[in-house]
């Protein structure tokens, strides 16, 4: 799995707790995984990789990520998200 974005690159295996940052190396607690033919990465690492910032509220069981003037939220459980652009 290979993402890159201004200049940054981040790369991950499937069933591999390593994930590369340009040239730098962090292990996970999880490692990117296939379920019913989806691609699963962990989503904290990767987004604070590009500089978001992730929260998780456990008396919602939602997760917020922050990056730029973009807020999404997404709830445990549910199929749904949200994009807010931040003024």
């Amino acid at each position: 799995i290979t993402i890159s974005k201004n200049g940054l690159l981040v790369k991950l295996n499937v069933d591999s707790t390593d994930m590369q940052v340009n040239n730098n190396f962090i292990n996970l607690d999880v490692p990117p995984e296939v379920r019913e033919g989806r691609t699963f990465v962990p989503l904290r690492a990767v987004a604070e990789a590009f500089g978001a910032e992730v929260n998780y509220f456990g008396y919602e069981q939602k997760v917020e990520i922050k990056y730029q003037d973009i807020i999404l939220e997404m709830w445990i459980g549910r199929n749904e998200a949200r994009k807010i652009k931040r003024l």
